[in-house]
């Protein structure tokens, strides 16, 4: 029983210790029990097995089997068509937010119309501890309180949130516009929530960051119920078209540049050949595939 024992003893010390002569002997890099894991990465391509004439080769045909394919089997009967993408940047499938940008101004597009996108613009307002001085539904107009700014005690923050149709159906864009006053200003100011916004942000950094904060929060946060007051927002239209027989054309409700923009991004979306462009002229010239004028 004592020999057993010291042999087992013997034994394990023999194999413990990895970094020892015996253990390497054993489990090293060219030991008995390597580790062979990577061994396919030294894989080399070699000739296909050949046996002599007169020899059956049904032990040597391919494990996985391809049965020649009929040639009444090479096509299907009708025509199949891929679905189109979505005709929008984003997919539509699901609650999608994105962030666009044009000449240095941000704004944000949801996937939703704007009486469901009003609730949850408040919500996040509300959860953020961010207090409204204005607030008027029917032209979808939301502007924050005067903020104070731990770092700057002097001045005083505020937000207008701006929320309209979107491009397409069923989508809203919010624009966001800071304004960064003294606080002796606003003090002296007869009616301190009626102020004269800027076209664009006093400080574009403040509000980028208000931009970035809520599409993240609009994009995890749960589908809210539409808003009965909100939904004249989108009574107002950017696009329409007119199918006049002598003379159709789609109307922009857009500036000029985020037009041309919207017309261009458009060719791709739709995998239009563009083959020029003359942007002082407002000219496109495209190349139309016979299933593209089909459709």
């Amino acid at each position: 029983m004592i020999f057993r024992f010291v042999c087992f003893l013997l034994l394990c010390i023999y194999l413990s210790g990895c970094g020892t002569a015996a253990g390497d002997k054993l489990f090293g890099k060219n030991g008995w029990f390597r580790d062979r894991g990577d061994d396919y990465l030294k894989a080399e391509a070699i000739d296909v097995m050949r046996v002599p004439a007169g020899v059956g080769s049904i032990e040597m045909a391919e494990l996985f089997y391809i049965p020649p394919i009929a040639d009444n089997q090479s096509s299907l009967p009708e025509k199949f068509e891929l679905m189109k993408p979505s005709d929008f940047s984003f997919a539509r499938k699901g609650e999608l937010v994105k962030v666009q940008d044009l000449d240095n101004r941000s704004w944000i597009v949801v996937n939703q119309s704007p009486s469901h996108v009003w609730p949850r613009v408040r919500n996040f307002l509300s959860r953020n501890h961010l207090p409204v001085g204005y607030i008027d539904a029917t032209t979808g107009t939301i502007e924050t309180d005067w903020l104070s700014l731990p770092t700057e005690p002097q001045y005083r923050d505020r937000y207008r949130i701006q929320m309209e149709q979107g491009l397409h159906n069923n989508s809203t864009e919010i624009h966001i516009t800071q304004l960064t006053a003294y606080v002796t200003d606003i003090v002296a100011l007869s009616e301190p929530q009626k102020v004269n916004w800027p076209a664009y942000s006093i400080n574009p950094s403040r509000e980028l960051w208000l931009v970035n904060k809520m599409s993240e929060a609009l994009n995890h946060e749960e589908k809210a119920s539409a808003s009965l007051l909100a939904q004249a927002i989108g009574s107002s239209r950017k696009v329409a078209l007119f199918l006049k027989p002598e003379d159709p054309h789609l109307m922009l409700y857009l500036d000029y540049k985020r037009a041309w923009n919207s017309v261009k991004d458009s060719f791709r979306i739709d995998s239009i050949t563009l083959n020029d462009m003359h942007k002082s002229k407002g000219v496109f010239r495209i190349t139309l595939t016979t299933e593209q004028l089909q459709t």
